[in-house]
This record gives structure tokens, C-alpha cells and sequence, in this order.
């Protein structure tokens, strides 16, 4: 009788023990073709754990490795760490692939075994053709913004830039097969500022995507100039531009003098604001004007030549509409 209480009591004991192991539960609540969404919730011995999602097969091999501190040991150091339930959703993988979703639950005084769960990002693209929509924004002396657009049957696409004159001389081919065999693999709409591009040259802007059987679709390609060095006798008005526009906080004029004198006047010609730039271009903030129509004048001093610039600038609903028609004026003084 003794010995059936000592081992029942035994069970009782193991049984407390294991209830207070810190633990989390992990739910994949959804998945993207680049995305994995995951809420984790942790039991009462809990107090806080680390997570973290990888192509699978990944961990382990960093875990095994030769000097690795273990699984446990990678999670707490590469991982995310919560002190409460969580959802959280990584971004940034591949379509059509296999991820291990982490965690490693602890208390003020226990650390828990690594629990994972396994999933699959969706496949992205059709057999359809890809076509890629690309867009081109503020352009600079030096830099663009370079906007790619892959339609629903586009599983993967690249983008790049290069001279005209290196176009010519090489051929579409010989391009698309060194953008192509970049690391940077595009899954998604592609927003990138490219920079150090030289003043005054003529570029193409290329991009090519690839459906779901590996077809590859038309060479997406347009051509830009970037803006010349700004001189005493080759900058005109033309050349500024007031971007964005429309807007709702803030805008920017671009390719001013340094040291230009801007001024904000509404439809009345009443002064609103007068500031001198610090470079080639300035910032104008918006948030506190009301909506209507404003005026915004550049006055650009080279020696005896004064050249003076107008902008117009129309807010409506919060958004700045697009009434933008430049009148440039010459003085001798």
C-alpha cells in the first residue's frame, strides 16, 4: 500500500512538473507567396520566448555545425523576442517553398525544447505571359527611382539599368543575361532608388519575368536622361520640377540653384512662407495649408543674370492636383 501511494504520489509530482515547462503554441494562420503569418500563445509558466521563421533544412544545418552553440542557443540570438501573445508575419522568402516556423519558450528559470511547425508559401505566377509595368520617378543628376510592376502570371522577374551606349554596343541579349544572372531574384512589385548614375547620359530601364513554367516573357525596356550639371547658361525652367505632385504633406522642388529664394504665395499673392535652399533641392511642408491653389516662386541669382520661376501648386480633398505650368522671365540688373 505504501509503495502504491509512493508511486502515486511520484506521478502526481512528475505530472506538476511538467505542467509548469514553459510552453508556446504555434498556429500558421496564413501564408502568401512571400509570406508567412503565425500567432503564438504562451501557457501561464511562460514568461517569454523567441521566434523565428527559415527556409527549411536551415537551422539545422546552422545548429550542427562545427563551434554552433545549438538550436536553442541560434533562436535566442537570431530570433525575435516576445514577452506576450504575438501574430507576426515574415516577409521576404520564396514562392513555392518549404518553411519551419520556431520557437523556443522560457521562464525566469526553465528553458524549454525548440518546437516547430512546417509550411509551404504559395506558388506564385500562371501559365499565362508575364508582362512587367515599369515606372519611372525623380529623376535626378545622379539617381531614379525605378518602379517594377509584375502582372498575376509573373512568378519571377529581374530589373536593371544601363547606359544607352552600352546597349548599342552589347545588344538586348547579352543584357538581359547579365541582369539575369544577378542574386536579386524579384518576387513582387519592385520599388528601388538607383544611385551614382552619371549626369546628362542616356539609360535604359530593362525588366524581364519568367511565369510559373519557367517561360520567360517580352523584354520590358524605356529610356531616361538623367539631368546635366547645373551651370550659369544651361538650366532652364523646364528643367524644374515639383514632385511629388500631386501630394498631401509634403513636396519637393528639384534641380534648383543652391541658394535660390523660394516663396509660397496662395491665389491672393499673399505671403505664406519665404526660405532660402540649403542645395539642389528643398522640401516645401504642406500639412498645415488649406485646400486651393498656391503659387510657388524660385528666384535663382548667377552674377547680373535673374532668372525667376513659377509653379503652381493646387491643393484639393488633401492632394495636390497636378496644375503645373513654369514661366520664366529674364532681368538684367
Amino acid at each position: 500500500m505504501k509503495q502504491t501511494m509512493i508511486i502515486i504520489m511520484a506521478l502526481m509530482g512528475f505530472v506538476a512538473v511538467q505542467a509548469q515547462e514553459p510552453a508556446v503554441n504555434i498556429t500558421v494562420t496564413g501564408t502568401g507567396t512571400t509570406t508567412i503569418t503565425a500567432s503564438f500563445e504562451m501557457n501561464e509558466t511562460c514568461t517569454h520566448y523567441a521566434i523565428l521563421a527559415d527556409q527549411s533544412g536551415n537551422m539545422e544545418g546552422w545548429a550542427s555545425g562545427p563551434g554552433s552553440p545549438g538550436l536553442s542557443a541560434l533562436l535566442l540570438q537570431w530570433g525575435l523576442h516576445c514577452t506576450q501573445d504575438t501574430v507576426y508575419t515574415w516577409s521576404g522568402f520564396q514562392p513555392g517553398m518549404e518553411y519551419e516556423v520556431f520557437v523556443v519558450a522560457m521562464s525566469d528559470t526553465d528553458t524549454a525544447e525548440v518546437a516547430v511547425v512546417t509550411c509551404t508559401t504559395q506558388v506564385a505566377g500562371g501559365d499565362g505571359t508575364s508582362i512587367i509595368e515599369i515606372e519611372l520617378r525623380d529623376i535626378t543628376q545622379s539617381s531614379v527611382r525605378m518602379i517594377t510592376t509584375p502582372n498575376d502570371q509573373t512568378a519571377l522577374h529581374y530589373n536593371g539599368l544601363v547606359t544607352v551606349e552600352f546597349y548599342n554596343e552589347v545588344g538586348q541579349d547579352s543584357v538581359v543575361k547579365i541582369i539575369t544572372s544577378t542574386p536579386y531574384v524579384l518576387y513582387e512589385a519592385d520599388d528601388h532608388v538607383w544611385m551614382n548614375l552619371n549626369s546628362g547620359t542616356d539609360y535604359y530601364a530593362l525588366a524581364v519575368g519568367q511565369n510559373a513554367l519557367g517561360e520567360w516573357g517580352e523584354v520590358a525596356m524605356t529610356s531616361f536622361r538623367t539631368l546635366s550639371e547645373l551651370g550659369l547658361n544651361d538650366i532652364s525652367a523646364e528643367e524644374i520640377f515639383l514632385y511629388p505632385n500631386p501630394a498631401a504633406r509634403t513636396t519637393e522642388l528639384q534641380n534648383i540653384s543652391k541658394g535660390s529664394l523660394i516663396s509660397l504665395t496662395d491665389v491672393s499673392g499673399r505671403l505664406l512662407r519665404t526660405f532660402v535652399s540649403t542645395g539642389t533641392s528643398q522640401k516645401i511642408e504642406l500639412s498645415e495649408l488649406e485646400n486651393g491653389l498656391y503659387f510657388v516662386r524660385v528666384l535663382s541669382l548667377w552674377t547680373d543674370v535673374k532668372r525667376l520661376f513659377f509653379l503652381s501648386l493646387a491643393i484639393v480633398n488633401c492632394y495636390i492636383a497636378l496644375r503645373f505650368f513654369t514661366f520664366l522671365s529674364l532681368a538684367k540688373e
